[in-house]
């Protein structure tokens, strides 16, 4: 929850695989936002974040983690090959509802302008989309 520093989760409990299936929702509480997450390996991780959100956007974000230590850094992109997204919603309709110019798809470019990842236009239905790795 942008601005307030990232939650790493641990690898040992909560694991996840290539295949593996993750659902995630955020529900807004009036003042604080409850995240909630799951696998079809069968964990569940639920954190309620507060602070001063313009509760302005919601987002379906694919990227490369980063690495904060003396100076922060944005880490080798892995291979994920393609991640799907679906059944994306925001106040109970479908994203593609909100009209072309809501939606904003973003591929992520190296400086030197090689694509290391690309968005896929939505779906059909307007509530899904895939996100292709291109390049680390």
């Amino acid at each position: 929850m942008f601005p307030n520093p990232s939650i790493t989760l641990s690898t040992s409990q909560f694991p996840v695989s290539p295949g593996d299936t993750l659902t995630a929702e955020v529900h807004y509480n009036g003042g604080s936002y409850t995240l909630s997450e799951s696998s079809s390996r069968g964990w569940h991780f639920t954190t309620t974040q507060s602070g001063s959100f313009t509760n302005s956007s919601a987002e379906w974000i694919a990227e490369a983690p980063s690495s904060c230590g003396v100076t922060c850094s944005v880490l080798p992109l892995a291979n994920f090959g393609t991640v799907n997204f679906s059944n994306s919603t925001a106040n109970g309709a479908t994203i593609g509802s909100y009209g072309s110019s809501v939606w904003i798809a973003i591929t992520m470019v190296t400086s030197g302008g090689t694509v290391k990842a690309s968005p896929s236009s939505l779906n059909g239905s307007g509530n899904g989309f895939s996100v292709t790795w291109h390049h680390s």
